[in-house]
C-alpha cells in the first residue's frame, strides 16, 4: 500500500500503513474465524509461526477459536486476547491442548507472555492439560482462565515464571489446577534445581468441596504462592520435595476438606522427597460452611520426615467451633518447627467469638489449671491459680502459680494439677520433668515433678523422695497466703491447634 502512516509527536517518521499493521500479527490475518464452529488450528499455528520468525505479538480478537490439533506456542512472542470470556481457545482433541517445547533443564530463555484469554476443552481427557510448558525461562501468564480439562496448567522444569490474576476451574474429582513438576517430561526429578522461582499471585482456584487439588508442587526451589483465593477443592495446596517455598500474603483458604498438605510422596507415588524449607505466613483460613472436620495443615509420611524446617507464623483462622487444625501433630513429620502470632476465632451459630484461641509455638498462652486431690478436692475460694504455656510442635512447657486465700479449703490426699493438653502415651514415670517451690508451712521447700496421675493431670513430690507426694500437709501444712509455683515440660499427643 502507498498510504503512509505518521505517528503523533516530535521526531515521528512516516512509514507505510502496511508496515504499521505488521507491528502485530492477528490470527484473523491468516484466516482464523473464531466462530466456535470452524477448526482454526492451521490458521492459528500459521500466525504463531510467522510471529516467531523475528518475535512479536500474536493477537486473538474476540471470539471462540476451535482447534482439533494441539497448538505450539513459540519463544519471543506475546500472545494476547481481549479478555477472559471474550477470547476463548477451545480444544476439541484428546491431547494437551497448547504446549511450549523447550529443551529439558537447559534454562532456555523463552520470553513468552500469555494474557487476556481462556483455555478450555470440548471434553475432559484424563491426564491431559489446557496448557503445558517444558523447559522455559521467563514465562508469564496474566489474566488467563484454565477450565474444563483434567489439568489446567503444567510447568515442567520451568524457571522464572509468573502466574498473575488467573482463574483455575477444577471440573471433577482428580483434576488439578496448577501442576509444578520437577523432572524431565513430567517424570519425577531427583535434583531440586529443575523447576525454580515460580510465582503464583492473585489467582483464583475453584472446585467443589470434594473435587481436585488447586496446586500440586512436586519440587523445585524458591516458589512463592501469594495473595490467592482457594475456594473448595479436596486439597488446596500439596507440596512434596520442595525447597524454600513461601505461602504468604493473605492467601484465603475456604470451603475445602484440606488446605495444605506437606508430603514426602510425589503425586506419581514416588517417595522419599523432603520439603527443605516451607514458610506459611500471613494467610487467612476462612472455613464457615464445612460440615465435618476441616484441616488447615496435615503431613503425609511414607518413608522419611516430610518437612525439614517449617515456619508457621501470623496466620488467622475463622471456623466453626470444635474444628481441628492438624490431622497429626508435628512430631515425626517436621524436623524443626517455628510458629508465632497465629490467631484463631470461632463461629458459634450466628455470633462471632473473636477471643484469642490457642497460639502455639509463640508467646505464652494463658489457661486456668485444675487443682484436685486424691480424696477430697480443695476449693480455691478467694485464692488464685493461673497457668501459662508455650508449645513447640508437640512439646509443651507449662507454668502454674497457686496462692491460697482466706476462704480456700485444702482438701485431703495427694494434690493433682491440670495440664493444658494431654500427655503423650509414652510419658510414664519420667515423662514429665520440671521443678517448683512452695512456702507451705512457713518454710521454703523445693519440689520435683516426677509422674503423671492421668492423661491430663500431674502430681508433684517434695524434694526427690517419691514417698513424699505434695498434699495439704507435705512438705508443710498449706495455709492462707502461702503458694506453690511450678514449671514442667512434657510431650503431648493432642492435635496441634495454631
Amino acid at each position: 500500500s502507498a498510504i503512509d502512516f505518521l505517528q503523533a509527536g516530535t521526531g515521528a517518521v512516516a512509514r507505510t500503513a502496511q508496515s504499521k499493521m505488521r507491528d502485530v500479527v492477528s490470527v484473523k490475518d491468516f484466516g482464523a474465524l473464531g466462530d466456535d464452529s470452524n477448526d482454526d488450528a492451521a490458521e492459528i499455528q500459521a500466525a504463531i509461526d510467522a510471529a516467531a520468525v523475528s518475535g512479536g505479538e500474536v493477537v486473538f480478537p474476540a471470539g471462540t477459536y476451535r482447534f482439533g490439533t494441539p497448538l505450539e506456542f513459540k519463544n519471543n512472542v506475546t500472545y494476547s486476547g481481549v479478555g477472559r470470556g471474550a477470547t476463548v481457545l477451545k480444544y476439541t482433541g484428546v491431547l494437551d491442548a497448547v504446549y511450549i517445547d523447550n529443551p529439558s533443564n537447559a534454562s532456555t530463555r523463552a520470553d513468552i507472555v500469555v494474557q487476556d484469554m481462556t483455555f478450555t476443552v470440548l471434553a475432559r481427557t484424563a491426564g491431559k492439560c489446557c496448557f503445558a510448558d517444558n523447559g522455559s525461562t521467563y514465562l508469564v501468564f496474566k489474566n488467563v482462565a484454565f477450565s474444563g480439562q483434567d489439568i489446567g496448567l503444567i510447568l515442567d522444569q520451568s524457571e522464572l515464571c509468573d502466574i498473575q490474576f488467573c482463574d483455575f476451574e477444577l471440573p471433577s474429582n482428580g483434576s488439578i489446577g496448577l501442576w509444578i513438576i520437577n523432572g524431565a517430561t513430567r517424570t519425577v526429578g531427583n535434583s531440586e534445581y529443575y523447576t525454580n522461582r515460580i510465582g503464583v499471585y492473585n489467582c483464583q482456584f475453584n472446585g467443589s468441596l470434594a473435587v481436585g487439588i488447586g496446586i500440586v508442587d512436586d519440587g523445585g526451589t524458591a516458589h512463592v504462592i501469594s495473595g490467592n483465593n482457594f475456594n473448595g477443592c479436596l486439597q488446596q495446596i500439596r507440596l512434596s520435595g520442595c525447597r524454600d517455598v513461601t505461602i504468604n500474603g493473605q492467601n484465603e483458604f475456604e470451603g475445602a476438606n484440606l488446605a495444605i498438605k506437606l508430603s514426602d510422596t510425589k503425586l506419581s507415588g514416588a517417595a522419599n522427597y523432603v520439603n527443605s524449607l516451607v514458610n506459611i505466613e500471613g494467610n487467612f483460613f476462612n472455613i464457615t460452611d464445612v460440615t465435618g472436620t476441616f484441616r488447615y495443615l496435615t503431613f503425609e509420611k511414607t518413608n522419611v520426615v516430610p518437612v525439614d524446617t517449617l515456619h508457621f507464623n501470623a496466620n488467622s483462622f475463622y471456623m466453626p467451633a470444635g474444628q481441628a487444625t492438624f490431622t497429626n501433630a508435628t512430631s515425626g513429620y517436621v524436623t524443626t518447627w517455628h510458629g508465632k502470632g497465629n490467631v484463631q476465632s470461632y463461629l458459634l451459630g450466628d455470633t462471632d467469638d473473636l477471643t484469642l484461641g490457642n497460639n502455639e509455638g509463640c508467646a505464652s498462652v494463658s489457661y486456668t489449671p485444675s487443682w484436685l486431690a486424691a480424696s477430697v478436692s480443695p476449693v480455691l475460694g478467694n485464692g488464685t491459680i493461673s497457668g501459662q504455656y508455650i508449645r513447640n510442635g508437640n512439646q509443651v512447657t507449662c507454668s502454674v502459680a497457686l496462692t491460697a486465700g482466706a476462704s480456700t479449703t485444702f482438701g485431703t490426699g495427694v494434690y493433682y494439677f491440670g495440664l493444658p493438653s494431654g500427655l503423650d502415651n509414652l510419658s510414664s514415670l519420667n515423662g514429665v520433668l520440671g521443678s517448683g517451690f512452695t512456702n507451705a508451712g512457713g518454710a521454703v521447700y523445693t519440689t520435683l515433678v516426677a509422674s503423671k496421675a492421668s492423661a491430663t493431670l500431674i502430681q508433684m513430690y517434695s524434694g526427690t523422695a517419691a514417698a513424699n507426694p505434695v498434699s495439704p500437709t507435705i512438705p508443710g501444712t498449706f495455709a492462707s497466703g502461702q503458694f506453690y509455683e511450678m514449671t514442667w515440660t512434657y510431650l503431648t499427643t493432642t492435635s496441634l491447634v495454631v
